[in-house]
């Protein structure tokens, strides 16, 4: 048999060895609670998980004077002489010197002394700290093992502390929100008024748990003071109106020489059908290129622009409408839901950056410049010249072009931001992924913070003061707000050990800027930390030397 006694005899160390016979199943056992592993007979049983139970002093006061029972099973069953397997006990301490494997040889209940039992079990115990006894889960003697079935394999995982973890030991933290099952007819009524009601909030939406809709919902009351609890639907807000306040009144186009700007107003009066009337006695003789000081934007394809708008005037009424209302609205509402404008822009791909060009192209768009693109193999592109009569024209039409092309890449890209929003499994993309994303968002986000703070220090540049600024500035700073609190949410859902590796912001240079400063991305999740990102635009308009730009602008 083997006996308490026979575990002291091996020397401490991380020791392993078993014996096999043949012929004879293996003898496998394993904790509940932990790695060590037990349950010889019923008499072994209670002595080898003494140490064990909740009670630790209990092992050591048995001493010599409970060996009467030992040597009473050894007589008493005689069916059990024959040797046992060995068995491998695997005995787990918070300290790194007392983790040890332990192999018991097979051997014969009759070859187990008195001596070595009274030195055993005082080592046996000093094996294991008090804590981590305490922590075994108490077994009852109702336990019973069955040799012919074997038990599963357990694994057993240093914790990086010095000890070690077995997969027993190891409580799953909960999962988040689930639904246990499909959903009843009124739960289906709820989800769906809350998807057309877009009342769910930003933390709700990212963790997929329900929300009342309230503001604040429930669910984020306890958390308001550390993230603040904001709608998770924005796409309306770009859908309501452009978040370009100035590139829809005017375009501040450079001279030849680069050395200035010359102010041109867009007419507010719009007529869609003279505007394709125009661009068709211009198609298929150039093409017009969009740039920024940095390089190209897109190449306007003035043959397929002419196609998207002749299609786009067939599905609305009248023709004749106010400039900012045919960008705002009539784009968005149109009936035509094709996505023919992406065949409108050359030397970019809107469908595959969706993110990037969303930060380039609504950077300052009312200061790109515009170019003559030939069609022909062998000419030169030419770039359009602010001074010359001409061109002027050719500079309005390319200015309202890219107006288009510019609301409808918004609309589809905002709507596809919300959309990712919601369908990204955080959980199982990889981390370069949720790093790229976070990136592709700040930008957004700075681009957005850049032109609010714009607004409100500089206006439009116009002679005369808009009344409608402070509704673009409302909606654009409600936008930022939002975006805010999702990137945060999405910051905090990367690892901790990729902390290092998120961007703390990027180094812009801007359009009529003397100097390049320092666009910070967001890191304080709350109200206050975001009132302090958005105030800051204001100072970084005036760092960058803005005010001294625009006053070079001539009228």
């Amino acid at each position: 048999m083997t006996s308490p006694a026979s575990l002291s005899t091996i020397p401490q160390g991380p020791g392993f060895f078993k014996e096999e016979k043949p012929g004879q199943d293996g003898f496998q056992y394993k904790s509940e609670s932990s790695s060590v592993s037990g349950d010889f007979s019923t008499g072994v049983y209670e002595c080898s998980y003494s140490a064990t139970s909740d009670d630790a002093p209990a092992f050591a006061e048995r001493q010599l004077d409970e060996e009467d029972p030992w040597k009473g099973v050894q007589k008493d069953e005689p069916e059990m002489a024959q040797p046992l397997q060995s068995a491998t006990a695997f005995m787990v301490s918070e300290t790194p010197s007392e983790s040890f494997f332990v192999s018991v040889p097979s051997r014969s209940r009759a070859s187990s002394s008195a001596a070595q039992r009274s030195t055993a079990r005082p080592q046996a115990l000093a094996l294991q700290s008090v804590a981590t006894v305490r922590k075994r889960k108490q077994r009852g003697s109702n336990h019973s093992l069955d040799l012919g079935q074997p038990k599963p394999l357990q694994i057993v995982q240093e914790d990086g502390q010095g000890g070690s973890i077995a997969s027993a030991d190891f409580v799953s933290p909960p999962r988040g929100a689930r639904r246990k099952g499909p959903l009843s007819m009124v739960g289906r009524a709820n989800a769906g008024l809350r998807r057309k009601n877009k009342d769910t909030c930003v933390q709700c939406r990212l963790n997929k748990r329900k929300c009342d809709g309230n503001a604040p919902c429930d669910a984020c009351r306890p958390t308001l003071h550390e993230q603040p609890c904001a709608r998770a639907c924005f796409a309306n807000i770009v859908e309501y109106g452009t978040c370009n306040y100035v590139s829809q009144r005017a375009v501040n186009h450079p001279t030849l020489d680069r050395t200035g700007r010359v102010r041109m107003d867009i007419p507010v009066e719009f007529d869609l059908n003279d505007l394709i009337s125009f661009l068709g006695e211009r198609q298929g003789r150039f093409n017009i290129r969009a740039s920024q000081a940095w390089g190209s934007l897109y190449v306007l394809d003035l043959g397929e622009t002419y196609k998207f708008l002749r299609s786009l005037s067939d599905y609305n009424g009248n023709s004749r409408s106010n400039f900012l209302e045919f960008i705002d609205r009539r784009i968005v509402e149109s009936k035509d839901k094709s996505k023919n404008w992406l065949t409108c822009v050359k030397d970019c791909d809107p469908v595959n950056n969706f993110y990037t060009l969303l930060s380039r192209w609504n950077n300052m768009p009312s200061r790109a410049s515009y170019s003559f693109v030939p069609l022909h193999p062998g000419a030169q592109e030419r770039p359009m010249d602010i001074h010359n009569t001409e061109d002027r024209r050719e500079i309005l039409l390319a200015a309202q072009l890219s107006r288009i092309v510019c609301r409808m890449l918004e609309v589809e890209g905002f709507r596809k931001l919300e959309r990712d929003f919601y369908n990204i499994k955080w959980k199982q993309i990889s981390q370069e992924t949720h790093l790229r994303f976070l990136n592709e968002l700040g930008n957004i986000l700075l681009t957005l913070r850049w032109r609010v703070s714009w607004w409100k220090r500089l206006g439009d540049g116009g002679q005369e003061p808009d009344p409608s600024k402070q509704h673009y500035v409302d909606r654009v700073d409600l936008l930022c707000r939002i975006l805010y609190v999702y990137y945060t949410c999405v910051l905090a859902k990367l690892p901790s050990w990729c902390a290092a590796d998120v961007p703390k912001g990027v180094w812009s240079t801007y359009a009529d800027t003397d100097n390049a400063v320092w666009d910070d991305f967001p890191v304080d999740p709350t109200d206050e930390g975001f009132q302090r990102w958005i105030d800051r635009g204001k100072e970084l308009v005036e760092q960058a030397g803005a005010p001294n730009g625009t006053s070079k602008i001539a009228h």
